[in-house]
Formats: structure tokens, C-alpha cells, sequence
């Protein structure tokens, strides 16, 4: 491990090829300063803040907070230390999976809004929201199976999506035009 000092803090270091940009480094305690070297090495201290991160912060970050890309990393690293990762892939395909059912969503709730005209507002309204609600519902469940290993992540992510596309194709198709 390299430490370095920022401020009146100090700060962990990390090896420079480690996959660290998905962690956020805990700060350690400032009573600590006279653990440092005599000489520090201001462009590599510099190099560790900028890999660190806020010094502040100290807890990891969420799948949910992580990009793309990030996560995909993280995913990668985790693989090659022989960890299960199957949550995470399913957390990486519903990025996305789930902005994606919005167009599904459009497609399956076209067919609803022009079948029956004479329902009024109060069906259109409800219609959308239970629709809403098992959307959400099956992404909750496709991702506990995907993360349980029952269905591969991709397919699990997807699921939802696939569900929705042919109940839309199918309500298309019996609209009258």
C-alpha cells in the first residue's frame, strides 16, 4: 500500500494497474501523519488523489451508482478473482433494459388508447398504472432469477422487455385500423 498526505489528511494509495476507479478510497485517521515518509513524491501523490478520489468519502459505490462502464469492470475484475457476478451482470443489462420498455410501453398502451374510446379517462389512467405496476413487478422478479442463477443475466435483464413486446405485437395486431 502507498500512502500520501493531502491537506491535513492521509490518504490510502493504490497500485497503479488496479481496477480502482470503481471504489472510492476511505480516508484514515489524520492522527497517523507521522507514519509518513520524509520525502514524498508530490507528482505521485497527485496521481493518488486523482485515482482516490474524494478523501472524505468512504464507503464503495453501488452498482446502481456506477456507469456502464464501470461496471462492466468491476464485473471483470470480480470474474477474474473467481467471484459470483451474476447479480452484477444482471444489474449491468438492466442499464439498459429498463430505459428501453419505455418504447415497448408506447407500443403496448397505443392499441389500449384507441380499442375502446368509449371507457373514458379513468380506465386509460388505470390501465397505465397497472401496467406500470406489472412492468415493475417482472423486473423485480427477473432480477432475483438472474441473480439466483435459475436464467442467465442477459436473458433475465431482457425478460421483462421480451414479455412486453409480444403482448404489444399481439395488441397491434387485433387494433382496428
Amino acid at each position: 500500500m502507498v500512502a500520501g498526505f493531502y491537506g491535513n489528511r492521509v490518504i490510502d494509495g493504490v497500485l497503479a494497474n488496479s481496477p480502482a476507479e470503481y471504489v472510492r478510497r476511505p480516508a484514515l485517521a489524520a492522527a497517523i501523519w507521522w507514519q509518513l515518509p520524509d520525502q514524498v513524491d508530490l507528482h505521485r501523490l497527485l496521481i493518488l488523489i486523482d485515482v482516490v478520489g474524494d478523501p472524505e468519502v468512504a464507503e464503495p459505490k453501488t452498482p446502481e451508482e456506477m456507469r456502464y462502464a464501470e461496471l462492466r469492470r468491476y464485473i471483470d475484475a470480480l470474474a477474474r478473482s473467481g467471484s459470483n457476478a451474476k447479480k452484477l451482470q444482471v444489474d449491468l443489462a438492466l442499464k439498459i433494459a429498463i430505459p428501453f420498455i419505455c418504447l415497448l410501453i408506447a407500443l403496448f398502451g397505443a392499441p389500449l388508447a384507441i380499442s375502446t374510446p368509449k371507457s373514458g379517462a379513468a380506465w386509460g389512467v388505470a390501465a397505465s398504472l397497472a401496467t406500470t405496476f406489472i412492468v415493475l413487478l417482472m423486473f423485480q422478479l427477473a432480477k432475483a432469477i438472474g441473480a439466483g442463477g435459475v436464467l442467465p443475466p442477459l436473458l433475465a435483464a431482457w425478460g421483462p422487455n421480451i414479455l412486453v413486446a409480444v403482448a404489444a405485437v399481439y395488441l397491434l395486431r387485433k387494433a382496428p385500423t
